[in-house]
């Protein structure tokens, strides 16, 4: 099962320590504990057959990574492991890919009117920051967004380790949960392409390749670390556990994927890849044929891909 993809580029290199605290943030075990639950291991990823699919083996291929190094992490497969024993241990994770906040307050009219910006938000925090909060422009026009969207306070996890929710849900209506920037960066900020790590000196990061989120005029002047205003009484500045929660949402909804099995059961895949291969694997059907068009199709080929690239 894929945990988390990552895209690691010039302008969102993260730390072995980052990846532990991100992994933590997914993690669906309430812990207070300084060390995680669990170890990093760099793995060798081999699918066992194309027949036998969404099947792999692995093989550790170097020692434990050292929960607070603050070495860059290397490009490369990885596999947690738990401390006690050597038994692979995703199951602890979240690995169902959520929905971005516009792609689900664009889907029911309900959610998008839940989630429409009172006038009393917008003036006041637009009031409060003045400007862009990543670029500090004031010359571009300027659009509030939310943190987290009002519409996901019922479906917030309480088990986010060490960022419980606040006893107040009201929080998610207040100017707390609101960042006022760029319409542009705005709208990457509500579908969750960018974020911003507050426990890493409020680095931004991009969940995609940012030349392929930026413009090239936009790009330059998006910082590595941004600031928040250190003046604002405590009652109006940006919550932090809410830009916490955006990132933990960026990450499910960019780097997580839902296991195939949630779709599809084993007999279903077996049967198709059968119609498609032939028992043997000897039968491939041509490649106009429909069911290869279909997802169940393209997953299987997908699969195909990567065994046979695996065997080369």
């Amino acid at each position: 099962m894929l945990l988390l993809g990552l895209c690691i580029h010039e302008q969102s290199s993260i730390t072995i320590e980052t990846i532990y605290r991100w992994l933590r943030l997914l993690s669906k075990i309430r812990s207070n504990t300084v060390e995680p639950e669990f170890v990093l291991r760099p793995v060798n990823v081999e699918p066992r057959s194309a027949s036998y699919f969404c099947s792999a083996k692995f093989t550790t291929t170097g020692p434990d990574l050292v929960w607070n190094s603050k070495t860059p992490l290397q490009p490369g497969h990885y596999a947690t492991f738990s401390m006690s024993a050597g038994w692979y241990c995703d199951v602890v994770f979240d690995t169902v890919r959520w929905p971005t906040f516009k792609e689900a307050c664009a889907s029911e009219s309900a959610v998008a009117k839940r989630c429409e910006y009172p006038d009393w938000f917008d003036t006041q925090v637009r009031k409060r920051d003045g400007k862009c909060v990543i670029t500090g422009t004031t010359t571009k026009p300027l659009a509030t967004t939310w943190i987290v969207a009002p519409y996901f306070r019922g479906v917030v996890d309480y088990n986010v380790s060490a960022f419980p929710l606040p006893d107040d849900e009201n929080i998610f209506l207040t100017v707390k949960n609101g960042l006022t920037m760029r319409q542009d960066i705005a709208d990457l900020f509500f579908n969750n392409d960018i974020a911003i790590d507050v426990d890493d000196d409020f680095r931004v990061i991009y969940m995609q390749e940012p030349s392929k989120l930026c413009s090239k005029e936009l790009l330059p002047i998006i910082p590595s670390h941004i600031s928040l205003p250190e003046d604002t009484p405590e009652d109006l500045r940006p919550d932090l556990c809410m830009l916490r929660w955006h990132l933990k949402y960026s990450l499910l909804a960019n780097g997580a994927a839902d296991d195939v099995m949630t779709y599809y059961g084993k007999d279903e895949i077996s049967a198709v890849l059968g119609e498609l291969t032939g028992e043997d694997g000897d039968e491939m059907q041509e490649w106009d044929n429909e069911l290869w068009q279909s997802p169940i199709g393209q997953l299987c080929l997908a699969w195909l891909l990567i065994t046979k690239r695996m065997e080369q």
